[in-house]
């Protein structure tokens, strides 16, 4: 049986949260303001207190002024990066306290990061026709690796095949990866949960080609480019990595973003600055999200061997 028909029998596959569907609804109501997402919020003790201490974190209470409301909280840190934090820490959530090889906090910072990144690219390319799909790059860039994680947790057999491969043959997880399941691997996994999850169309195709931009439909290769630009320069750039670094993108990137390989430090230095906001949020938001490393099982797990 292949892996995507053994995802669809998976009776703990993780859904998509509550509150992120709440929160996307919000958002595309006329009723969205400060006032209605910090009642959303409320909702939430764990999220509510994630947000709390972000806005009296180093990098936000710069006058040194506690707050102890989500509304203050909302108007320090801003609309955007509140929903921003409400909707990663969410979807974190979910894969929480789950049996895992790879390291989480590496992994959703690589995650987190891509997430903002999408947008700073998007407007670096000052394209109007992207304005009305930063959610969906966000969401993109969050749930980019997403696949990794159902490896892991899900078919940790075939997951560890490929790491296996990988230390023998001293090469890179993408081409292991490619070596030993090139026809489901993460990024076709990784769009499988998000069409059982029901997201939009636009977060799919990026998510599935994210490694491939030129196998996306035509009208969705801008964000899908995007994306495939973020991965290059964090992967190169080490930001929390799984993948490890890969010399090559596909030209259509270049010639897509109207971005050139010269701006790429531009955009490094850009993914460091993100970097550093992730971790906060990551340091503030684990102790209320059940631990972002999660419990391992290692009597289930076939072990790895060490690299």
């Amino acid at each position: 049986m292949s892996i995507l028909a053994r995802l669809k029998e998976i009776e703990k596959l993780p859904t998509l949260p509550e509150i992120l569907l709440k929160i996307q609804s919000l958002i595309n109501s006329d009723a969205s303001d400060a006032a209605s997402l910090a009642h959303l919020i409320k909702q939430d003790p764990a999220l509510s207190s994630t947000i709390l201490k972000t806005a009296n974190s180093a990098y936000y209470n710069i006058a040194k002024r506690r707050i102890s409301s989500i509304t203050e909280a909302i108007t320090r840190i801003g609309f955007n990066e509140v929903l921003k934090i409400s909707i990663s820490m969410s979807v974190i959530e979910q894969f929480a306290n789950t049996k895992c090889t790879i390291g989480y906090p590496s992994f959703w910072r690589h995650s987190l990061t891509a997430a903002s990144l999408t947008t700073i690219i998007a407007d670096v390319m000052n394209d109007e026709e992207l304005r009305e799909y930063r959610q969906d790059l966000f969401l993109a860039g969050l749930l980019h690796d997403i696949g990794i994680l159902i490896y892991d947790q899900f078919f940790h057999e075939e997951f560890t095949n490929i790491i296996n491969y990988k230390i023998d043959e001293e090469t890179t997880y993408l081409i292991a990866e490619n070596e030993t399941s090139p026809r489901e691997n993460h990024a076709f996994i990784g769009g499988a949960l998000l069409e059982i999850w029901k997201l939009a169309l636009p977060i799919i195709v990026s998510v599935r080609n994210h490694h491939s931009p030129r196998k996306a439909p035509e009208n969705l290769r801008k964000i899908v480019a995007i994306v495939a630009l973020t991965e290059y320069v964090l992967c190169n750039g080490r930001v929390g990595s799984f993948e490890g670094s890969f010399d090559e993108i596909d030209e259509s990137v270049w010639e897509i973003t109207r971005i050139s390989p010269k701006d790429v430090d531009t955009l490094f230095y850009k993914a460091d600055a993100e970097a550093g906001k992730t971790d906060i949020l990551l340091h503030t938001g684990a102790g209320h999200y059940r631990s972002l490393e999660p419990r391992r099982e290692s009597q289930e797990h076939t072990p790895l061997r060490p690299i």
